[in-house]
């Protein structure tokens, strides 16, 4: 039997979706459990509807780590998958990854191709990001190629390596499948088996901070881990240390708070001085959008 843990926190319509796509699973065995991590709209009588044709647990709301955590320990399948409340799954899903871990049973996660959609319909691939299959560990930590709402895992690897890290905010599931890829095989399934939603509207300053703040937070911790072991890139840290801070800094900048932007800034290019192009390129850009509303202001 396949566990499929689904996560959710005030976003009821899409979670319905989601769930719906789970249950049209043409698999003949899984059960779906809902962790519903506090959430204070009308989730929980959404969730009501579906009676016994899934598990709801409710806990309070404590981040996506620890709901996926408390999936996991809720979990009675010999493999467990994982989706976010916002995704949607294809009904071949399960059957097609099942088939690859009965034909391939040494591989500690499987991951398959996505379908990005948003409002307007379908989207582009944005993210370039290229699938690969094997000890992938180093490939993968430089670029982060699979999709979390893919994934399927042994319980067994999981009890292995560890659950999912609740001191992150965001970015656990890139810490959690470093760490089955650090021991592990990939398996591919290159078929795209989920749909993806992607959203139109641009990030806000604040949002863009905290993701470079998480993204500065795992570098630090993948750093502490495995920057003895030789098993990083080259200037892997240099190189994720800076993108970090220049996220950082370009949030500060559209917040207005130069001093913080230019700190940040040069943190990024004390950490990797090839990064002067790109910095560049952040800096140009918002400078001409700049100069070209005072032109057509005063024209």
């Amino acid at each position: 039997m396949i566990s499929v843990v689904l996560t959710t926190y005030n976003r009821p319509d899409m979670t319905v979706e989601a769930i719906d796509s789970v249950l049209a699973q043409t698999h003949p065995s899984f059960e779906l459990i809902v962790v519903d991590d506090g959430s204070t709209d009308k989730t929980p009588s959404v969730l009501a509807e579906y009676g016994d044709r899934i598990r709801v647990v409710t806990k309070p709301n404590g981040g996506v780590a620890s709901a996926r955590n408390v999936g996991i320990a809720h979990a009675r399948g010999e493999l467990i998958a994982f989706t976010d409340d916002d995704d949607i799954w294809l009904p071949e899903k399960l059957a097609r990854q099942q088939a690859y871990f009965d034909a391939h049973p040494d591989v500690g996660l499987i991951y398959c191709d996505c379908e990005r959609f948003n409002e307007a319909g379908l989207a582009p691939d944005p993210d370039g990001r290229t699938p690969l299959s094997g000890m992938v560990f180093t490939e993968f930590v430089e670029n982060y190629f699979v999709i979390f709402s893919t994934i399927v895992v042994p319980k067994k690897v999981i009890d292995h390596v560890g659950t999912f890290d609740e001191s992150y905010t965001r970015g656990d599931d890139i810490d959690f499948i470093a760490r089955v890829f650090e021991h592990y095989p990939a398996g591919y399934v290159d078929e795209k088996l989920i749909r993806r939603r992607k959203y139109l509207r641009a990030k806000t300053a604040a949002e863009i901070r905290v993701a470079g703040e998480e993204q500065l937070y795992y570098v630090e911790k993948f750093t502490e881990r495995y920057g003895d072991t030789g098993r990083l890139p080259p200037r892997w840290t240099a190189r994720k240390r800076a993108r970090a801070h220049m996220k950082i800094g370009r949030a500060f900048e559209l917040e207005g708070d130069a001093a913080q932007a230019r700190r940040h800034y040069a943190q990024a290019i004390r950490s990797d001085p090839f990064l002067i192009k790109s910095f560049r390129r952040w800096l140009v850009a918002p400078s001409r959008a700049r100069r070209a509303r005072r032109r057509a202001a005063a024209g």
